[in-house]
This record gives C-alpha cells, structure tokens and sequence, in this order.
C-alpha cells in the first residue's frame, strides 16, 4: 500500500509538473489570440472609416490586384501618367505570393489580416528563443509579452500595409531556425524575409556570414566525427552570404536603378554624404564627425530610447546581435527623412527581432557574471517596462499618443461613401485624395490628387484628408472645379465630392 501511495503521489507530481509546464503556452496563445483580434478589428475600421491611404495600403493593394489578375506586379506611375512596375519602387515580391489568396478574398482586408496574424505569430519566435537561449520560461514569455507590446511593432501594425512588416516575424524564425542548426526552416525564413524589401537581403547575408563563423570556430575544437558536418554548414553559410549580399546589391544597384532609369529613389535621404549609393557610404565611412553629429541630435536620441527602453534596456548588452539590425539602424538615424526615426512607420521593422535577440542576449550575459539575480525579478522588470513603454509610445487607448480614433470618430457618412465608390466603374481611370485611394485601387490607373488631373476620368475629393494636401488647397481646387466647363459635379455628401471629366474637355489634351 505504502508503494502504490508513492506511486500514486509520483503520477499526481507529474500531472502537475505536465499542466504546469503549458501553462506559459496557454498564455502565449491566449495573448497573441487577444493581438490579432484586437489589431484586425482596429485596421478594419481605420479601412472603414477611411483612415487608411493609397499611400501606402491602396498602392501595395493595385500591385496584388493586377497581380492576379495577369499583370504581375504593375502599378500607376506615381512619377508620371501610364502604368510601370511596382519594382521601379521597391522589391516587395511577398506581395505576388498574396495574389492566389486575393483572389479568393479580393478585399484590401486580406493584406490587413496577413499583417497582423504575421506579427502576432512573431511572439512565438521571441518565446521559443527565449527557452533556447535562457532556459527559462518565465522569463521567455515576459519578453514575449514585451513583444506583443512594443510601440514599433503595434504601430507599423496599423499604418495601413507594407510587406516589409511581415519580415519582423520572419526574421525571427529565421535567426530561431539558424540558432537550432535547423537549416531548411532557416532558409524558408529567410526566403520569405528577402522577399518582402530589397535591404533585407543584406540582413540575410549577414546571417550567412554568421553560420560561417560559427563552423570556423567549432570546427576548432569539435571532434573529427563532425568535422563533415560543419564543412557542409561551413559551405551553407557561405553559399547564403554571397547570394544574399549579391541579390542586395543587384536590386539596390542595377534592377531598380535601371527600371527607374536613375538611382534608388532613397539615395536623395542621404545626399548630405554622396550623391550615389557608392558614393553615400565613401562619405559615411571618411566622415566620423559629420555621422557622429547626425546621429546624436536629439530626435535621433530620442528615437533611439522609444527603440531601446520598453524592453527595458537589455539590448544594449549584447551590442554584437544588434550588428544585423544595424544596417537599417543607420540608414534610419543618417536619414534627411524625418520619417525614418520615428516608430510610427514601418522603417522599425528590421531592427525590432534583434532589439528582442540581443535583449535575450543581455539577460543571458547579465546572469553569468551576476548569478544571483532571479528569474523571477527579471520576468517582472521585462514586463513593467513594456507597460511603460506601451503607456509612454503605443496606440493602445490607456496610452499618451494612443491611436483610437478608428473607435472613437467613425465618419458618419461612410456608407455613403463607400456606396458611391461601388458605383464607380472599375475600368474607369481615378484620381483620389489619400484617404480614399485605398478604396479605388483595385483598378489600372490610380492617382493621388493634384496627380492625375489631365488623365483620370473621374476626381475625386476628401475635402478634411490632410495626408494628401493642405485642406484649403484642396477646397479651393474643388470650387475652381465647379465652374469648370471641363468637369460635371456627380455627387457631394459633406465633404466627399465626386467630379467627372466632361468627354469635350478630351479635345483640349
């Protein structure tokens, strides 16, 4: 009896060691269930409401639409009248891998819903490498609770839709797969991440660079047994970088270049130092000064420490992981663009994994030379400053800069909107304001107002859009439009207005 009670006592502490252990699990799935809920409602209704833009939801939507629809990969040229290639702007090719699934859901909500599923699953990648690096599970789902939180993740969520965003959760798969020496999942990962921007490629390639040294160092001191092995990782990794950076250097350089018929047009960000790509990093590498001064001004700092405080600092203890974010680090802090050193866009979106790695990194390396800090203490301090950077930084409604308006301002007369846009021919050629091209993208010739007006068909007003124009240039243009002889006024509701070209006004172009 006394053995079948131990026996008894052993299964019951099993049970309990089993439940215990999918605890973590079932908070993870319920957090990150809870993020895609919550971010697919809010990017719905900034969809609905019209706070989404051609720029940048209507554009990356045309390119999936024509895509399956036979034209692969065209766009409007934005730089002028006719139709050209979304590559003659970036190397976004994940948007063709979402054609076959806009055909079976062809609504811009699909691209809306793909983004925030990809970010959210990317807090199972921060988990699982914080079991692999810190063997801890407390401490591995603070951080991916820290992620789920962090202002750069949420708020690239909900500015409309850019492939590039989707590289932050395939970027950690990719660097998990690479740290578990599972290298076809790696290679997937890292497929996908180059996929969705042209300088991820040089991340990738970094990667490559870094499975190369890690077989150039064990093989050091690893036994003859694996010697094969790591030759073959050696040639893996090697075989990586020089694709990857080969692949970089052709798109940024000849492809875009060449479909442009000029440089990259991001090279004009950075003319304070070249007026080429080669000659950009000459002038970055012969002025330590000039960069040491940029990169300290204080919206710099500023932009540094809403990257680097809500996960609590760790980062900066384990620099060496931060080397593959720092590519698009600086090009961030160098930019003239005072876009790219704000959290508010997508240009965070290659940094953020390894902000997360080398914070796991930082603990790691925290808890070899200071053994006696607990787990637990850490889990409760990676938690709290994720609060407080999602108070100080992030959309959420408790937050300072919160974003709820897709909540608390619906437009009253959406509907109307929304039903006069339906009624819009789809092989008719449009220009819009900002705010209602993501609306009307789905067709061959889009513009964003003052674009256009010599070529589209149909125009139409937003009058209270200010992403497009200033709101009084755009009311004026309407006025001058209504005793137009060239134009015929179809609808106004408030400030949606709607204009059509008069056919005889053709005879004047």
């Amino acid at each position: 009896m006394q053995v079948l009670r131990l026996l008894k006592r052993d299964v019951e502490l099993v049970r309990s060691r089993v439940r215990h252990s999918g605890s973590h699990e079932r908070i993870l799935f319920v957090l990150v269930v809870a993020y895609i809920v919550y971010f697919a409602l809010a990017s719905f209704l900034r969809y609905d409401n019209f706070y989404t833009g051609r720029f940048d939801l209507g554009n990356m939507v045309q390119a999936v639409w024509n895509t399956s629809q036979g034209r692969l990969f065209a766009v409007t040229d934005t730089q002028g009248i006719g139709e050209t290639t979304r590559l003659a702007f970036h190397a976004d090719f994940f948007l063709i891998f979402l054609a076959p699934f806009y055909m079976l859901w062809p609504s811009p909500k699909l691209l809306l819903l793909v983004q925030t599923v990809v970010l959210a699953l990317g807090a199972v990648f921060v988990y699982k490498l914080g079991l692999h690096i810190l063997r801890n599970k407390g401490v591995s789902i603070s951080f991916a609770v820290a992620y789920l939180l962090n202002p750069s993740v949420q708020r690239s969520n909900l500015y409309d839709f850019h492939a590039v965003v989707l590289a932050t959760t395939f970027l950690l798969g990719a660097f998990y797969f690479m740290k578990t020496r599972r290298y076809w999942w790696f290679l997937f990962f890292a497929f996908l991440a180059g996929s969705t921007k042209e300088q991820v490629w040089a991340i990738v390639g970094l990667m490559g660079l870094f499975i190369v040294g890690r077989s150039l160092y064990t093989m050091r001191a690893a036994r003859s047994r694996f010697t094969s092995y790591l030759k073959k990782e050696l040639v893996l990794g090697s075989i990586v970088a020089i694709v990857s950076l080969t692949t970089f250097y052709m798109l940024f350089s000849v492809v875009i270049p060449g479909i442009r018929g000029e440089q990259h047009f991001a090279a004009e960000y950075f003319s304070d130092f070249g007026d080429s790509p080669s000659g950009i990093v000459k002038g970055v590498l012969t002025s330590p000064g000039k960069v040491f001064e940029t990169t300290t001004d204080p919206t710099r700092i500023q932009y540094l420490r809403k990257l680097f405080l809500p996960i609590g600092y760790f980062s900066i203890l384990s620099p060496l992981y931060l080397i593959f974010a720092l590519p698009d680090l600086l090009i961030n802090l160098l930019s003239k663009n005072d876009n790219f050193h704000q959290i508010y866009y997508q240009y965070t979106a290659t940094i953020t994994p390894f902000l997360f790695i080398a914070a796991m990194f930082g603990v790691r390396l925290l808890r070899y030379f200071l053994p006696r800090i607990p787990f637990p203490l850490v889990t409760v301090y990676v938690v709290v400053m994720a609060l407080y950077g999602s108070y100080l930084y992030g959309p959420l409604p408790y937050a300072v800069e919160r974003n709820i308006d897709m909540f608390t301002k619906p437009r009253s007369n959406k509907d109307a909107i929304e039903k006069y846009l339906e009624s819009i021919p789809d092989d008719a050629s449009v220009t819009a304001s900002n705010q209602l091209g993501s609306h009307l993208s789905e067709r061959k010739f889009i513009y964003t107002l003052p674009d256009g007006m010599n070529a589209a068909t149909y125009v139409l007003f937003l009058l209270n859009d200010q992403t497009t124009q200033p709101t009084l240039q755009a009311r004026d243009l309407a006025d001058r439009m209504r005793y137009d002889p060239s134009y015929i006024l179809l609808f106004q509701d408030g400030d949606f207005v709607v204009f059509k070209r008069n056919k005889l006004s053709y005879l004047l172009y």
